[in-house]
């Protein structure tokens, strides 16, 4: 399946092959995951990902910690739970320019229901999937980082440049990428089905 249209799966594909060479890259758990194994990475950009407690705390306190001791170009690729669950890592003080966050933010956790029976009850929204309407912006931008926010394709393209261009690094910066979680979890699920076809 290639990653044709908007979504979280054009925008891990737009990162992780366009990521300079000798750059560190922490991946968060879920579809992160799982979608960048799809590309093919420059052989000198080293991968981490750290699971923690039931797969969301800790990834944006590793990787800043990681960033602290490290002179590469650093990215994180988190989804919203992720961040949202540990967004204090960001306190830390001890870091420079060289962090580079993609935030991908379609309202919750919405690999869940591309589990079976996940559908059937009415408030999985609310207590599984944990369905919200936040914004890293203010608290990226009190933290003293770069926000660029994405709701579309074009956007995307604009911001991949500063993003992950090694000449940019006069601030910490942060992507987020809005997209719809319908269409993620339809294209979670085709993905998945196609697997098990093959």
């Amino acid at each position: 399946m290639h990653a044709e249209k908007y979504n979280q799966l054009y925008a891990i594909e737009r990162t992780v092959t366009t990521l300079p060479a000798h750059s560190l890259l922490h991946i968060g758990i879920g579809h992160t995951i799982i979608m960048t194994n799809r590309y093919k990475l420059d052989p000198t950009v080293r991968v981490f990902c750290n699971m923690g407690t039931n797969g969301i705390d800790g990834s944006a306190s590793t990787f800043m910690g990681h960033c602290a001791v490290s002179k590469e170009l650093c990215f994180l690729m988190i989804g919203d739970l992720s961040f949202f669950y540990d967004m204090n890592a960001l306190w830390n003080q001890n870091y420079g320019a060289n962090i580079r966050i993609l935030l991908l933010n379609n309202e919750g956790g919405e690999i869940f229901h591309t589990l079976p029976g996940m559908d059937k009850s009415s408030r999985s929204r609310e207590f599984i999937t944990a369905e919200h309407y936040t914004t890293a912006k203010g608290w990226a931008e009190e933290r003293g980082f770069i926000y660029m926010k994405v709701t579309g394709e074009e956007e995307l393209e604009e911001a991949m440049q500063p993003f992950t261009s090694p000449e940019t690094r006069m601030q910490p910066m942060l992507l987020e990428v809005f997209t719809d979680k319908e269409k993620d979890t339809t294209l979670l699920r085709e993905y998945y089905h196609g697997l098990k076809n093959k």
